[in-house]
């Protein structure tokens, strides 16, 4: 008898669920069922309130049923724009980035199409957690998939290409410098990982990279000690002491110094990342994106005049400032990211007076690389 109560409960349990989930499902068709009178202002308008208050699956199907009841008024081209945020909202990668896609193909001179630019970067850099939170969560970096990190970086590079004057470019700035971090921190710790498997030639390779794409990180650092820690292991003491001379003359203070060479390479060198960016708030990094506010115009107005997100940062979201303390305040970019065009980002007199003054170190290391046996592969 009880064995018959149970199973009886456990299936009134099931059917109250289902029934729930059904009805949860029905609400938006029924809504939408309701909607077959609507004129395309009342779409926009309920999907914008919809948006608004944080209900993205509601307001993507609104979204999606303007354009395709009104695929030529007034609010097309606006609702497009404004799904893409919507998507990214709601956490559809994918959708989110077709959707800037479709919008950048089928407008491309509309006058706000930088900011599906930005936000199709912007949903990228939401999708990659950053290196240093998943290593002090014990992840294994080298593992790593770092397509969104390039996908984000390519992403804003592209609109400040296109559009140097846009709203959006000092934050894709920012992002774009913690991007060039967090890239030259992922390659530092798969150059590690090589070192602790003797993978010598593979370790140095992800040095050379660190220190010729990634040139004003603060990686730069570690991928020198690496650098000497790994000719010490390959018995080369004349390049590791090359590489010792190159980091005292340019990073005098270097902890790495007060350390022989097979204490170097006994020694985890994220634990240093770690430890200064405990040591000074200066050195904070953050990973979460800003949340975009939006600009209120009158409903009547135009599609290119109707409702704006702007890249302005909420009090109750996290900072945009993601710059790691270490690297320069003025952005550039010299990185390749598997972009055979990728060039500077900005030219700015102070980024080329410091790149002036950078060129001796640079030469110092490739002097070091160029003193290596050109039989090794």
């Amino acid at each position: 008898m009880k064995t018959q109560n149970s199973i009886l409960t456990k299936f009134v349990l099931i059917c109250s669920l289902l029934l729930m989930l059904v009805a949860c499902a029905g609400d938006d068709a029924t809504n939408l069922r309701n909607a077959d009178s609507w004129t395309d202002q009342q779409f926009y308008d309920n999907a914008k309130a919809a948006l608004d208050d944080g209900d993205y699956r509601r307001a993507i199907l609104l979204y999606q049923s303007l354009a395709a009841r009104f695929p030529y008024g007034r609010f097309a081209e606006q609702a497009q724009l404004e799904l893409i945020y919507a998507h990214y909202k709601a956490n559809n990668i994918e959708a989110a980035i077709s959707a800037a896609d479709q919008f950048v193909n089928t407008n491309p001179t509309h006058i706000n199409i930088d900011y599906a630019y930005y936000l199709k970067g912007l949903v990228s850099f939401d999708e990659e957690r950053s290196l240093l939170e998943r290593l002090t969560k014990g992840g294994d970096t080298h593992q790593q998939d770092i397509r969104p990190l390039k996908d984000s970086y390519l992403a804003f590079k592209e609109m400040i290409d296109r559009y140097p004057n846009s709203r959006y470019v000092a934050d894709a700035n920012q992002r774009m410098a913690y991007l060039l971090n967090e890239l030259a921190r992922y390659e530092v710790s798969v150059a590690e990982y090589y070192l602790s498997r003797e993978a010598y030639v593979a370790a140095l390779n992800r040095c050379r990279t660190v220190v010729e794409d990634y040139q004003q990180t603060a990686a730069v650092e570690d991928a020198l000690g690496i650098m000497i820690a790994t000719y010490a292991r390959m018995g080369m003491s004349d390049l590791a002491a090359d590489s010792r001379e190159v980091l005292r003359e340019n990073f005098p203070t270097s902890e790495y110094l007060g350390e022989s060479d097979s204490d170097i390479a006994r020694r985890g060198f994220f634990s240093r990342l770690l430890r200064r960016g405990d040591s000074s708030n200066e050195n904070q990094v953050v990973a979460s994106a800003s949340r975009a506010n939006e600009e209120q115009e009158s409903p009547e107005a135009s599609s290119d005049k109707a409702l704006i997100a702007t890249a302005t940062t909420e009090n109750s979201e996290a900072s945009a400032s993601m710059i790691d303390a270490r690297t320069t305040p003025a952005i550039t970019n010299t990185a390749k990211v598997e972009n055979p065009d990728a060039g500077d980002v900005a030219s700015n007199g102070d980024v080329e007076n410091e790149a002036k003054q950078k060129t001796g170190f640079f030469q110092s290391v490739r002097n070091v690389f160029a003193k290596e046996d050109p039989n090794k592969e």
